[in-house]
């Protein structure tokens, strides 16, 4: 679920029904089977390897999605949702479009890059599920593959928490910093008002907390047993 800063709209993703709803009266309860207009998706499953004929271009209504997942909305109204290996946005025209991935299957992930940036074009993500947007920035972040990765205004990504698996830790590395640390299960990500990133992580039995990263990249414990 994610709430519009703009006008505080409810949006709900559901996957299995490959669509994205808004409430329409969130403070009426009379009739909850009828308050909700379907957002974003024909009902139609965009397939793997279908990507000219998901929507692209055209209303997001009329569009075929893959497994709609996170949720974000920016303060201008623009949805953005992680959607199988994609990451797509509605503009507030409700003209969807995919941004980082090429709707292939998941079996055609390629890990990225250990440093640096990355040519959003050139990404091929393995499932994103989460999304959200800096309140300060309006920075997308998403999460995948353990890793938190931005987008940057240069239309770049990089990664802001979690070292990749395939990347080796160095004896130089300041591990109190969150690209260099290893998140475990990551499950959630959530923006605090002053511009700080909170991670969840939990394997549903050992490992149950919250992390918080700062502004200055910082990774910190926050809740949950250590």
């Amino acid at each position: 679920m994610a709430i519009s800063p703009l006008d505080g709209t409810l949006y709900i993703s559901d996957p299995e029904s490959h669509q994205i709803i808004r409430v329409l009266r969130q403070n009426d309860f009379s009739d909850p089977e009828r308050n909700w207009e379907v957002f974003v998706g024909s009902g139609e499953r965009c397939l793997p390897g279908d990507e000219a004929h998901c929507g692209d271009g055209s209303s997001a209504k009329e569009a075929k999605l893959a497994y709609p997942k996170g949720i974000a909305v920016a303060n201008d109204g623009t949805l953005y949702f992680a959607d199988g290996t994609n990451i797509r946005v509605v503009d507030r025209d409700g003209i969807i479009s995919t941004i980082i991935g090429s709707h292939v299957h998941k079996s055609h992930w390629k890990p990225v890059a250990c440093e640096g940036t990355l040519k959003m074009e050139e990404v091929l993500l393995r499932w994103p599920t989460e999304v959200a947007i800096n309140p300060l920035t309006g920075a997308l972040h998403f999460l995948d593959d353990r890793v938190v990765m931005m987008m940057t205004p240069d239309g770049r990504l990089r990664i802001v928490a979690g070292r990749p698996l395939h990347c080796p830790a160095s004896a130089s590395d300041d591990f109190s910093m969150a690209v260099h640390a290893t998140l475990l299960m990551p499950q959630s990500i959530a923006f605090g008002p002053v511009g700080e990133l909170y991670i969840a992580e939990s394997d549903s039995q050992r490992i149950n907390r919250i992390r918080v990263v700062s502004t200055d990249g910082r990774i910190s414990h926050y809740a949950g047993a250590e």
